[in-house]
């Protein structure tokens, strides 16, 4: 089998495993990652600008872990798709923004600055224990990963339910870019 059937492979069965989380269990999970999440971050003194995903479909949200940081400082901003095999740009976010339908049906705001984030906060469908990221297939993380690492540090974490978990390393490709870290319901993993 090739890298990318087995991809799609991967991809069927992690999205199967996730669209069996109702939406209770779902906000306990994000709930529980949020708490992980900031105790870390409480912990370093590096990020200012956050970048984080408008959740879709059954993707744990990010929603508690903003509303945790929200009224320390920080500048939020979410992923806007330009066009296709480009990188994501970040548009700032403020709570009661006004908000329009972007790429694939996903809000984004309207208006707000292009900001680039120090921390970025990614939904994926699996990961492994080395910080390999399956997403849905387009690269856009890829890309914006490899593009805005390339202009400063950009720390990396992966948000996910403990089941999106692969048992073994995931099939790469070398456009892949590791996560610093893959936060789930469970704890970090790395």
């Amino acid at each position: 089998m090739d890298i990318g059937a087995l991809k799609d492979e991967i991809r069927k069965g992690s999205l199967g495993q996730r669209n069996k989380i109702n939406s209770k269990d779902n906000l306990k999970a994000a709930n529980t990652a949020a708490d992980f999440f900031t105790r870390w971050f409480f912990e370093q003194d590096k990020f200012k600008i956050v970048s984080f995903y408008i959740p879709t479909g059954t993707e744990i949200s990010p929603w508690p872990i903003i509303e945790c940081l929200q009224g320390n400082g920080i500048q939020f901003c979410v992923p806007v798709v330009t066009g296709s095999r480009m990188p994501l740009i970040f548009r700032e976010w403020v709570s009661g923004c006004s908000m329009v339908n972007g790429a694939f049906g996903i809000s984004v705001p309207k208006n707000g600055a292009d900001l680039c984030p120090d921390l970025l906060i990614c939904p994926l469908l699996a990961f492994d224990a080395q910080g390999s990221r399956l997403g849905y297939g387009g690269g856009y993380y890829d890309r914006t990963l490899a593009h805005l690492g390339s202009r400063k540090k950009i720390f990396s974490i992966g948000l996910a339910f403990e089941i999106q978990y692969y048992g073994t390393e995931l099939p790469s490709e070398p456009t892949d870019i590791r996560l610093d870290r893959i936060l789930t319901d469970r704890g970090f993993f790395l």
